[in-house]
């Protein structure tokens, strides 16, 4: 299949990269919003905010999700089984791990910690790519991840 590319100038732009780069500026505008809506206090950014989540301008590989391993955990395994994706569970010493693959047969593992914050619980999800990474792949289920309130 040929993309279709457009000329700007003496730059021609095929139009499969003028997607993925903006695709790239919308999200790091997107986590640079989430970023500084966080800094009303704390150590962190995201110790005041409110959004169950926030991938760490560092990583985007990482999370903290609001709620206690379990819960996350649950929901962990019921975002990947949406997905269509088939997973292995195990748990050691307060630590999640839930391996699987993704379609293209990319095999990963999440790992899944918990924290608590002045009495609220927390879970770091860490995507850990066993073979070459797929980012994309790897943000969305991420973000996917959510306890429902009043868990």
């Amino acid at each position: 299949m040929v993309r279709p590319s457009f000329r700007a100038g003496n730059l021609t732009v095929s139009e499969g990269s003028a997607v993925a780069k903006a695709r790239q500026l919308i999200c790091a505008a997107g986590v640079l919003c989430l970023g500084l809506a966080g800094c009303a206090g704390g150590d962190r950014p995201w110790d005041n905010f409110s959004v169950g989540f926030l991938a760490t301008p560092q990583n985007s590989r990482e999370r903290a999700v609001a709620g206690s391993l379990d819960d996350v955990s649950l929901a962990a395994q019921t975002t990947l089984r949406r997905a269509n994706l088939q997973i292995q569970v195990t748990q050691d010493d307060g630590v999640v791990r839930i391996a699987s693959a993704t379609r293209s047969g990319r095999s990963f593992t999440l790992i899944l910690t918990e924290e608590k914050k002045d009495l609220l619980p927390y879970t770091h999800v860490r995507m850990q790519w066993n073979d070459s990474a797929e980012d994309e792949t790897g943000f969305a289920l991420l973000s996917q991840i959510e306890v429902s309130p009043g868990k």
